[in-house]
Parts: structure tokens; sequence; C-alpha cells
């Protein structure tokens, strides 16, 4: 038994043996790799032992990999000429440094008076590495006559390379330069329990209470976590510039027994190898002093953290630890980030909105005297928004809480928003007191104090349901679009329905609807999106007692697609535009009291009536003749003998492409827009029109023979356009000047051929 027990040991060792030593042997590959290089058997990764001697003190740096994981490499540490852990990176940019340098010339069969003219018989630096059982040394001496290199020995005394200089900057470093840089062994915020601070300013004192920091010292306050996470992590980066000493009779000298700062956290740490269940957290503590300057080093300052060794750290480093106690308190409204946010309660007088959590997404209440008054869900992003502008919120001002019922309003009464946080976890409250000159009081939990807000706050702990509104407010299938009705103040009702044909106005007129129009209407308004909500019911401002315009739209029922189930019936619904708001119009929708705002492309398209705008124009297939009457000058222009499409004469003349140039400016003739239905006002000139153009009309759908008049320009602009009206259509269009210009001959050529 007890031999089988040997013999297992040694197959044991004999395996970590061959799986270190194979681990730590430079394979034929690397070597290859490395072919012409000085040091060709240096591996980086694979090296355990370095060795500088420099001015006489050496500097040893080791690890020890574990040879049962062949991905650890063990952390090196300084040896000698003290002990301590090293800077990993430093060593790891020495080896770097040393892997791949090349020769700049090989110098072969060296005497031992070459060599010594070389300084290699007193070498600047001696260095050896070593990687598994074999160790490489070599030596450093002076520098070339041409001083374009420096002279280097490995173990054959007859070969001497020319190497870069770029070596000295690699090994001319004192031990302490291989010193670790790390102040400490880490921390978190998670495992902060308490922060103390203290300089010249006196002592700030941070205390983790529950699930918040609050500020103990100077005074009772919320501590802003993301400032004492900032300052927690920064002190968890800090890392010294250099190694200075160990001595602890230094820190007299170097200002550390009377710190100018000094920082002390007290955190609760995880014991990850603990086996007892209550020792899985331990409390530490940690303190951190700042003497004075570093001598030598502008903009460093001495450092040490305990008992630990005495370093050189950057003073912008030291800056983000330094906070005051205005820093360290929390001024905004909200320190709720949106994923620890479960539900808001809000309650103000009578009213009391409710944001529920659901599978579906958050749904809101609103209940007025016990009674609810409106139920829906809650936008995403507007609710998103709104918990930023909370947080963005930031006191003016603090004052303590002597009597905060009495003095500020922040008694049982005040209104109250409650951010519920989970199950088992107290609500974080904010409680909403007087105004007090461009001001309001809030209390928030237990604080102790009252913060002043900027009075503009009151807005967004107001309670009301409009800003949490989703903005898509219809999705309609614009195909099932039937009829509509527009209403402007001050003007009679536009009705348009829709056939395969297209869109016709059955009123005030009968004619057709212009298409773009209407289609721009029934796209907007069949995918309504209000720009924003503004309030939960209207106010005289918002101009909707009186409606500027009323919109109504009818929906033909929607038949059966696939799975998806046939509407009911046919649907409709009513929009009102008020006052103008920016970037639209104030508006209501339906039955709904909420206020919203439209925006302008909706707006701008319900501005002019739908008429069509070729309404003016006569195809040539229905024009028998026309009289232009303009400046006293009279035109007459009729169709040739049998009727032929295209052939038209002017009486008394011999001039029929003339002729067919007026018959086709007819048949183009388009509209601006559309003005006014009725009878014309008198500022649009028809009394004394600047011209009269009687069409004589056969077929079509208005089979019937009419006068174009052709009022005063719109206004005082030279190109304005002008008015222009059928005798037989109730309706004013705007027409521009440089269609008129043509239909009257009025361009330079025509002037011409006159």
């Amino acid at each position: 038994m007890r031999t089988s027990f040997v013999l297992g040991a040694v197959a044991v060792g004999l395996l970590l043996f061959i799986v270190f030593f194979e681990r730590s042997s430079v394979t034929s590959t690397e070597l290859d790799e490395r072919k012409g290089r000085v040091l060709d058997h240096l591996v980086r990764q694979r090296v355990v032992r370095v060795e500088i001697e420099r001015k006489g003190v050496k500097t040893v740096l080791s690890r020890k990999p574990d040879p049962e994981n062949e991905l650890d490499l063990g952390a090196w540490t300084v040896d000698a000429p003290y002990q301590a852990k090293a800077d990993q990176e430093v060593v790891d940019t020495l080896l770097g440094d040393l892997e791949w340098f090349d020769a700049k010339r090989v110098l072969r069969k060296v005497t031992s008076a070459d060599r010594a003219s070389f300084g290699l018989d007193k070498p600047r630096y001696r260095a050896a590495f070593t990687i598994g059982r074999q160790r490489i040394a070599f030596s450093v001496g002076g520098a070339s006559p041409n001083a374009d290199g420096i002279y280097l020995q490995l173990d054959d005394p007859s070969v001497v390379y020319v190497v870069r200089k770029d070596i000295i900057a690699a090994l001319d470093h004192e031990s302490e330069y291989f010193h670790t840089k790390e102040v400490h062994g880490g921390m978190s915020v998670y495992g902060a329990q308490k922060l103390t601070l203290r300089d010249q300013s006196g002592e700030r004192v941070v205390e983790k209470r529950g699930d918040y920091f609050w500020l103990a010292k100077p005074e009772q306050a919320l501590a802003s976590e993301p400032t004492v996470a900032a300052l927690i992590s920064a002190l968890d980066a800090l890392r010294a510039k250099r190694f200075v000493s160990t001595s602890a009779a230094m820190a007299e000298s170097a200002g550390l027994s009377a710190p100018s700062f000094e920082a002390v956290l007290v955190s609760r740490n995880f014991d990850a190898k603990a086996t007892d269940e209550k020792d899985k957290f331990r409390m530490a503590s940690l303190t951190l002093r700042v003497g004075k300057p570093c001598d030598a080093h502008p903009g460093e300052s001495y450092l040490r953290v305990d008992e630990g060794p005495i370093m050189c750290a950057a003073d912008a480093d030291l800056e983000k630890l330094r906070k005051s106690a205005t820093e360290l308190r929390d001024a905004r409204l909200l320190v709720l980030d949106d994923s620890q946010i479960h539900g808001v309660r809000m309650r103000s007088g009578k009213a009391e909105l409710l944001l529920d959590e659901s599978k579906e997404g958050v749904r809101y209440t609103l209940r007025e005297n016990d009674k609810v008054r409106s139920v829906g869900e809650a936008d995403a992003g507007a609710l998103h928004a709104w918990y930023e502008a909370l947080r963005s919120a930031q006191a003016l001002m603090f004052s303590p809480a002597v009597a905060p019922a009495r003095d500020e309003g922040l008694g049982a009464d005040s209104a109250l928003l409650s951010f519920g946080r989970g199950k088992d976890k107290p609500a974080y409250e904010i409680r909403v007191g007087h105004h007090d000159d461009g001001r309001i009081a809030v209390g928030r939990l237990d604080e102790g104090m009252v913060l002043w807000f900027p009075e503009s706050v009151t807005e967004l702990v107001s309670v009301s349901t409009a800003r949490f509104r989703r903005t898509q407010l219809l999705q309609e299938p614009i195909a099932s679009f039937a009829r509509l009705t527009l209403r402007r103040t001050g003007a009679v009702a536009e009705v348009v329905t829709k056939d395969a044909s297209g869109y016709h106005l059955q009123g005030p007129v009968t004619l057709e609807a212009e298409r773009a129009s209407v289609d721009d209407i029934v796209r907007l308004f069949s995918s309504l999106q209000a720009l924003r909500f503004v309030a939960e019911a209207t106010a005289p401002e918002h101009g909707l007692a009186h409606p500027e315009r009323t919109l109504h739209i009818e929906y033909a029922p929607v038949t059966a697609v696939g799975n998806k189930p046939a509407a009911a019936g046919p649907r409709a619904h009513t929009l009102l535009l008020g006052a103008a708001a920016d970037g639209g119009r104030y508006a209501l929708l339906d039955q709904d009291p909420a206020v919203f705002v439209v925006a302008s492309p909706l707006v701008d398209a319900l501005s002019a009536p739908l008429a069509t705008r070729a309404a003016l124009a006569t195809p040539i297939e229905n024009l028998l003749a026309l009289t232009i009457t303009h400046a006293q000058h009279t035109v007459r222009v009729t169709r040739g003998q049998g009727g032929s499409r295209d052939v038209f004469a002017i009486d008394g003349e011999d001039d029929s492409e003339r002729a067919l140039r007026l018959v086709r400016a007819l048949a183009t003739l388009r509209a601006s827009t559309a003005v006014a239905y009725g009878s014309p006002e008198p500022a649009f000139g028809f009394a004394h029109p600047e011209a009269r153009i009687v069409v004589s009309v056969q077929g079509g759908a208005l089979a019937r023979d009419y006068t174009l008049l052709l009022g005063a320009p719109v206004d005082d602009d030279p190109h304005a356009d002008v008015y222009a009206r059928r005798s037989d259509l109730d309706v004013t269009w705007k027409m521009s000047r440089a269609l008129a210009d043509v239909l009257l001959e009025q361009t330079p050529k025509a002037a011409a051929e006159k």
C-alpha cells in the first residue's frame, strides 16, 4: 500500500514537471520566428525570472506559473533588493523591448583588449532571463565610436553585437521602477458602507442606509449616488506614478503624518473562499492619505494607503477624490433610474394618477373625486422623457426643514409623488409644498431638508395624463376613406365623398375635389399623431370652445383579411383645431377631453378650400368658341368647319397658330389654389375685371357656356397671383400671373406678333 502511494506521488510529480518544463521551454516554431534576433531564446510569456544589475544594485523579478493552469502565467514580483509586488505592465514592457531587437552589426574574433575598449570588461548593465532551466545572460558596454549603437555580449566572449541605443532605455531603471503602482487591492461602490473625506474645508461623511447614500456630515441630505460612484471608481482606478519608499520614517517629511487630504472607505466585501455563511461578507477599511508635493516631480503628491509604501500620484487623479459637501449632495428631484421604478402614484387634492406596470407596458388611471376619469396605455418614450426631466431638475437651494408642515406646506396634505421600487422596497416619495418668489418647496423621503426648485417644475409634478399619452392617435386604412366634412370659421362646410372615379365635392358646390389636397388630408389624418399632449382638458387659451376648423372623416367597414376579423361597421372621427401653438395648433379628437398639438402639415392641408384647381380649364374637345376681352381689345376664337378637333381660327385673322395657342392655354389652365365659396368680396376685383373670357362648351360634365373673369391681383407685387372665377361656379380661385399673361398674350413674343 505504501509503495503504491509513493509511486502515485512520483507519477503526479513527474507529470507536473513535464507539464511545467514543456510549457516553459522555447519551441522550434518560436525559435524560427525569432531567427536573426539577438536574444532569439527570449519568448516573453515563457520567462520566469529577470535579473538586471545596474550601478552595483541587482534587481530580481520573478513569477511562478500555476502548473495546473496553462493560462495562468503567474504574477511578477520584485525579489531583490526588496520584496514587493511588481508592476505587471512595466515588466511586460521590458520583456517586449528585449524580445525583438536585432543587431546593427556583429563583431567576431573579439579579443579581451577589444572587450575592454568596448566597455564590456566593466559593463554598464548585466542582465539575464530564465526560461525553464535555461538562463541566458548578456552584458551591455559603452557606445560605438560613431555613436550609432551600444556594445552587447552574450555567453560567447569572442562575439559582440552592436545594437540600438534604446536598449539603454529598457534597462536604465532603479529597482523602485518595477515596484507595483497599485495603491490598494481594489474596491467597488456596491460594497461601500461609509466614506469619509477630510481636508482643510472640514469633514464630509457619506453613509449607506438601505438603498440610498446619505450625506451625514456636515448636514443631513441625500447623497448623489452618481457622484459617490464616480469618486469610488476614481479611488479604485487610482495608480501611483512612482514608488518612493517603504520607510515609515519618511512619512513625516512627506507630509503624511498631517495629510492635506484623507479619504477613509469602509466596505462590506464578499469573501468567495469563506465556508461559513456568516463569514461570506466581511467589513474592511481603507485609509488614503495625501501629503506634500513630490520632490522633483511637479504635478505629483506623496500618497500612502494604510501602512503601505509611500508613492507619488498625479494631482489630477487625486483631484477626482476631492468632493465638497455641495458636490456630494444630490440636488435632483428624482434620484432613481428608469429600471428602478415599478409604478408611480401622483396625488394632488382630490386628483390621483396611477401608473401601473403590466405585461403590455405601463397603464395609467386618472381618478378625480374617487371616480375614474380616464384610462389608457402610457407611451414608453414619453414616460422615459418625464423621468429624465425629473432627474434633470436641480434644486436652487437647500434649507433646514424646521417646521415643514407649517412653513413650506410639506405636511400630510401636500401634493405627493410616490415611485414604487418593487416588492419589499419602500417607495421613493416626493412632497411638493408652497410656492415662494418663483420657487416651490420640495421634500424627499425623510431627508430633513427642504429643497427649493424653480417654479417651472410645477408642470412636471402636476397630476395629468397628458405627458404619458401615446402620440399615435389613429391608424385607419387609407383605402377605407369614404367621406369628409370640413368646416372653417366664417366659411360654409365642405363635403367630399369618394367613389371609383375619385373625390367629389357635394357641397357647397357640386364639383370635383382637388385630389392632391384630399389625399394629403386623408393620409395625415388616418395615421394621426400628436406632436405632444399639453393638457387634461381645454382652457381658454387653447381656442377650442370655438374651433378654427372642424374635420369629420368617415371610413367604410374593413373586410376580413386572412385571420384578421372585419370591422363591425363604419367608423368616424372628428378633429377640432383651435388656436395656434408652437409647431401647429391645439386640437381635440372625438370625445377625448385631452388637448394635444397637431403638427403644421395637417393644419396647412386644411387651410384652403378643396375645390379642384383644374375647374378653370376647358378641354379642347369640349370647346366650341371663346371670346377674350382685355384692355378694350376683343379676340374671338372659333372651331373650324366640320368641328375638326385641332382647327381653330380667329375672326378676321388668318392665324391658326395663334388661335391654337390661346385654345391650348385655356385647356391647360390651372389655379394656384381655391380661395373661397360664395359671392366674391369687392377686393377680388370682379366688379371691374381685368379680362372677360366667354367660353362656349359642347359635351362634358359641365356642358354649358360660362364666363371666366380675371380679377384683381392678390397684392401689390407685379408678379402676384390674380383672382379668377367662373360665372357658373360659386367659387373663387387664385391663378398665377404668368398663366394669365399667356392667356391674354402679354408675353414679349405675343406683343411683337400684335
